[in-house]
């Protein structure tokens, strides 16, 4: 029993110190296989773009009752086109999109631009991220494991995105 415990706890020891090790990663470079949970997003110049701040209470951002709820997995050599988006206030895309098998895309906001937002769960309540997609420096890698999906707040008539794997 005593051998039970001492593992377990040098598991716990493990897994506690692996979530504070982070790779850095330059878009000319091989893209991480770094699973940690953070997303990375490169613009057309290879650039990171950094995350935007939100605000939330504890890991928890509820934006609206029109947030997707459908998921769509993307597999290798699959693409997605939004429809367009129109009309005033927030909107979002109809699913909550989640890279099957691998964790690179190309990402193209066309009109306008876009919020991503990035979440650990495939509810995409728990939004852990979130990113501003500008138009004029499309097309975007992204990098992730996690689960994303877009919004945008008074969208111009006839933007859209488009994801390509």
């Amino acid at each position: 029993m005593k051998k039970i415990v001492a593992i377990l706890l040098s598991l716990t020891f493990f897994v506690n110190i692996s979530f504070l090790t982070t790779t850095t990663v330059n878009a000319a470079d091989n893209f991480s296989e770094d699973q940690s949970g953070f997303t990375r997003i490169y613009n057309k110049d290879g650039k990171e773009i950094d995350s935007i701040e939100i605000p939330v209470l504890p890991n928890i951002l509820l934006r609206s009752k029109y947030q997707p709820t459908k998921v769509k997995n993307l597999r290798k050599g699959e693409g997605y086109i939004s429809n367009a988006f129109s009309g005033s206030g927030m909107r979002y895309g109809g699913y909550i999109f989640h890279l099957e098998g691998f964790h690179i895309a190309q990402i193209y906001a066309t009109g306008g631009n876009f919020v991503l937002y990035v979440s650990n769960h495939h509810t995409g309540v728990h939004v852990i991220q979130a990113f501003l997609l500008r138009s004029d420096r499309s097309p975007y890698t992204i990098d992730s494991y996690q689960w994303f999906y877009f919004g945008v707040n008074n969208p111009v008539n006839y933007q859209s995105y488009m994801i390509l794997t």
